[in-house]
């Protein structure tokens, strides 16, 4: 006679995916700023170095100006929104999701985070690290208003 394992209930829900460290956060909040600072190069030497420079022949730079900023609140903003995650979260294997249930978020509780996000960048982001540090899921600011988490994502196979 052979003892077998029960195999777990179909009714049993799945444990959610952990979440993510606070470095990894911090990480991937550095490949997204980068990512910025990369494309606002780019930006800046078509202005200055580049094909733009002889298009826009103005003492004062305007399209960096504009530019720039639009691309820091599209990675950080319009991106996950769209994806549930910047790219630097990409990267790195994390999502954003609901706090409560692990699902997905909508585009108003995306848009929360993002708006919130320079409240957790005062003092350099300590103010950010140290919310991270106090909730028990590693929220930030953003998180916490929105009902949201960040996790890790599973890789299969």
């Amino acid at each position: 006679m052979s003892i077998t394992a029960v195999p777990p209930s179909p009714l049993a829900p799945a444990p959610y995916p952990p979440l993510a460290s606070i470095p990894r956060r911090v990480l991937g909040f550095v490949l997204d700023v980068g990512l910025v600072a990369v494309l606002g190069l780019g930006v800046w030497w078509l202005e200055h170095g580049g094909h733009l420079a002889g298009l826009f022949p103005v003492p004062y730079p305007g399209v960096q100006n504009v530019a720039i900023p639009l691309l820091y609140v599209g990675v950080l903003a319009v991106v996950p929104v769209v994806a549930g995650r910047t790219p630097g979260m990409a990267v790195l294997g994390m999502r954003v999701r609901d706090a409560a249930d692990r699902g997905r978020i909508g585009v108003v509780r995306q848009l929360v985070r993002a708006v919130l996000l320079p409240v957790d960048l005062i003092a350099l982001g300590l103010l950010g690290l140290v919310v991270m540090g106090r909730t028990p899921q590693r929220q930030r600011t953003g998180d916490v208003v929105a009902q949201t988490v960040v996790e890790r994502t599973v890789r299969r196979g």
